[in-house]
């Protein structure tokens, strides 16, 4: 447990949606005496009481009784949950009005205790969505005089290894805060890595500084490395995503870290990959749990190794929270840093069962969903050709799809044979230059390869040619193709284009001098797209 240096503390705080302790260890590091905490979760709050001692209550804030509150409070501070407000929850598309109830009980809070300072913090998005409700007529308008600051800040600028932009609202002295920035130290995500897992007896908190005895560091267990069809989706959804925009891989070691979520699994575009030996692996938890800014000391009471990543991923990092009660404090900027080097860290007397991450498993369901941007042709903004399966009366087809459009309306075409024939005759001109490359995927695809057995590869009940290997030889093709029509001057081509596919296209959805600048790429998907959906005809 952390030692309390708080002999006179100045103010006395309580702590709503207190998870697994970031804002109260901020604070106690400041000097600041947190006397309720208040926590739904059982397991965060063990973890909280664990590590911090003093009061956490486990209870559904939304029913929290405002007489219940202790009296003469000088600072409430927060982070209501964000779930429904974050843009990895369903895409954006969170059910905003029940994640609203939960700022209007923090704000009413605030309102009948009346303290001197007070700090939510939240994702981003809810920086838009207070300023809006906080009008006329919104759902928050009762609040507004609560409030003189809404900003965004980054974690990285505050010493933080990861980059995590978070959001603060509330009545405190946030030009404080923001003049501590340039007097910050940086660390970035190998140094974090190489400080945990180096061959000395101790190990020295990369951030605080303090020291503890190498075996006494948990929850830095490695998990098995990636197999080739994990570090193949991982870079497929980082640096060739359906939609979204390129990403490091794997992570780069002389940054700061991307930002940690709360359910990252071995195979998503969230996970942080890095390199390890010859290969390739994810963060422990104890990696994880430093680039969050928790001391290494910080004990993780979970049963299990998702419900620590989860507690891991929502908190709040300590570090900010520190920053934050030193701005309110009002310390200046050149003695920030004295009270947190006068802290006393230990680890808990009572530690943590020991837990392993969760069973890798290469079981799928038959009916296993595929689906990838082929090779050359991904052309941003979500323009893109697709592989794809689809299940229809419990039979598998697999076919390429080209989609295009804005970012708020999309709509797609399905590349036939007729349009493939129709473009190979005007590209051919009475010649038969592509046959070469046309027989070539029909060798490689139609000698007893069959939807299911495409199927089959991907559900690991067989091998041999599965999708992916399917969207490398149509990477190959094409590649071939282009170099046959090098001849071929552009604007001839672009005339192609124009007569065999201009009239398929809504034009209001696919921008003229977006398709001048990707048009022969374009015209060589649909060819070699129509050739593979003419071996596998979807059958309704």
């Amino acid at each position: 447990m952390i030692k309390d240096n708080l002999t006179n503390p100045k103010y006395r705080a309580i702590d709503l949606y207190s998870g697994i302790g970031g804002w109260n260890l901020g604070l106690k590091m400041s000097g600041i005496d947190t006397v309720n905490s208040y926590e739904w979760w059982p397991v965060a709050a063990q973890t909280h009481k664990q590590n911090l001692g003093g009061h956490v209550s486990i209870v559904d804030i939304r029913k929290l009784d405002l007489y219940q509150l202790p009296k003469n409070i000088d600072i409430v501070v927060g982070s209501p949950p964000c779930t429904e407000f974050s843009f990895s929850n369903r895409g954006g598309r969170g059910n905003i009005s029940e994640g609203l109830k939960d700022l209007y009980k923090f704000l009413e809070i605030v309102k009948y205790l009346k303290p001197k300072f007070w700090v939510m913090e939240n994702v981003p998005r809810v920086k838009n969505i207070l300023e809006k409700e906080l009008l006329e007529n919104g759902q928050l308008s009762e609040f507004k005089e609560l409030i003189n600051v809404i900003e965004i800040v980054d974690c990285s600028d505050f010493g933080l290894p990861q980059r995590r932009k978070r959001m603060l609202a509330g009545n405190f002295p946030f030009k404080v805060l923001k003049s501590y920035i340039d007097q910050m130290p940086k660390y970035n995500l190998g140094q974090v890595i190489s400080n945990l897992n180096n061959n000395q007896q101790t190990i020295k908190d990369l951030i605080y500084h303090h020291e503890i005895p190498k075996k006494s560091l948990t929850d830095n267990d490695f998990e098995k490395e990636l197999d080739s069809e994990e570090l193949r989706l991982n870079k497929e959804s980082k640096q060739y995503h359906r939609v979204y925009n390129m990403m490091n891989f794997p992570e780069p070691l002389d940054k700061t870290s991307r930002t940690i979520t709360a359910a990252e699994t071995r195979v998503s575009r969230e996970s942080l990959i890095v390199k390890n030996g010859t290969g390739f692996r994810r963060l422990s938890l104890r990696e994880k749990a430093t680039l969050q800014g928790f001391p290494i000391s910080y004990q993780f009471y979970g049963s299990n190794y998702s419900d620590r990543q989860k507690m891991i991923g929502n908190a709040i990092p300590p570090l900010l929270t520190y920053y934050i009660g030193q701005s309110i404090l009002n310390i200046p900027k050149n003695k920030i840093d004295q009270s947190i080097r006068s802290y006393d860290f230990q680890i808990p007397k009572d530690l943590p069962t020991k837990i392993k991450a969760k069973k890798i498993t290469n079981r799928f369901k038959s009916d296993r969903r595929f689906r990838s941007a082929l090779r050359h042709l991904r052309f941003g903004s979500g323009v893109r050709f697709e592989l794809s399966n689809e299940f229809i009366n419990g039979k598998v087809f697999w076919q390429i799809n080209f989609y295009y459009g804005s970012s708020k309306k999309y709509t797609s075409l399905t590349p036939d044979n007729i349009i493939a024939e129709k473009i190979s005759m005007k590209i051919n001109d009475n010649t038969d230059i592509l046959s070469k490359n046309k027989n070539i995927l029909i060798q490689e695809l139609n000698h007893g390869i069959n939807s299911n057995e495409i199927q089959n590869v991907w559900n690991h009940s067989k091998t041999g040619l599965g999708p992916f290997e399917v969207i490398d030889l149509l990477g190959q093709i094409f590649i071939d193709v282009k170099k046959t029509i090098s001849s071929i001057e552009n604007n001839k081509l672009e005339t192609i284009f124009d007569e065999c596919l201009n009239k398929n296209f809504d034009n209001q959805l696919f921008l003229n001098k977006k398709r001048e600048n990707i048009a022969v790429d374009i015209l060589i998907g649909f060819l070699i797209s129509g050739w593979f959906n003419n071996l596998y005809p979807i059958k309704r």
